[in-house]
């Protein structure tokens, strides 16, 4: 691999990341919207669902740091099989079709 390649392999991995999580957003928000309302969040969390519970959603590794402080508010997290605390598996929104 070439130095010109190493340097792409970064990127590609940023882009990665990014398309994952827009699809685990698209999938939580097509699931919640089906039967609540949903807003996108406007100082924490990426949605607010009801007007009352403030969603985080992430991978795995996803932390409470951006929903700190915050009543109400949930991970929905992709890769985990259980529930953790307020960290919440992403697969139990299919479910709620």
């Amino acid at each position: 691999m070439t130095h010109k390649q190493q340097n792409c392999v970064p990127h590609k991995e940023q882009n990665k990341n990014k398309f994952a999580q827009r699809e685990r957003e698209t999938f939580a928000i097509n699931h919640l919207a089906f039967t609540h309302s949903v807003e996108y969040g406007k100082q924490k969390g990426d949605f607010v669902v009801d007007g009352k519970y403030t969603i985080e959603v992430g991978g795995q590794g996803k932390t409470t740091k951006q929903i700190a402080n915050v009543p109400n508010a949930y991970i929905l997290a992709d890769d985990i099989e259980f529930p953790i605390g307020n960290k919440l598996p992403l697969w139990i929104l299919g479910f709620l079709y």
